[in-house]
């Protein structure tokens, strides 16, 4: 048994939505799928203004994604790990005080490249394989084409 591993957008503020790691447990099809929702979601919560925190909790039915992009998987006996992994890279600290920016020479440091650096330890320690998905390398800060208007 293994858990496919998503890159899952949602919407998030300011010119770019947010990032996430979902883990789906594969079902196969003839099995009977249990009734606990067996899916895991893993991110960053927060803001650049305040700093952000890890979050680990289980995915729930009204979590709603603007897109999922399969990225891997990892053995069920290594989700466990998973959390272990992504509890370890720091997440976004507070990067302004009002307007101005803290760390005016460090690149910004939002949920998109937590998601890349919580894969790319994943993918060290040898928990993520990615035979047939999205190489996760290729992931960047998605950015909203569409005009929002009032």
């Amino acid at each position: 048994m293994s858990f496919n591993v998503y890159l899952a957008e949602s919407l998030g503020g300011g010119n770019s939505d947010h990032h996430a790691i979902l883990l789906e447990r594969v079902v196969p099809q003839h099995a009977t799928p249990c009734t606990k929702n067996p899916n895991f979601l893993y991110q960053v919560k927060g803001s650049i203004a305040q700093g952000m925190t890890y979050e680990f909790r289980d995915a729930r039915p009204e979590d709603t994604f603007l897109g999922k992009t399969l990225l891997g998987t990892v053995d069920a006996d290594d989700v466990n790990c998973v959390d272990r992994i992504c509890s370890s890279v720091p997440p976004p600290k507070k990067q302004f005080h009002g307007p101005k920016r803290l760390y005016p020479r460090e690149k910004l440091y939002k949920c998109q490249a937590w998601t890349r650096d919580a894969l790319r330890a994943m993918e060290t320690q040898g928990i993520l394989t990615s035979p047939h998905g999205v190489p996760w390398q290729h992931i960047h800060e998605a950015r909203r084409t569409e005009t929002w208007s009032i």
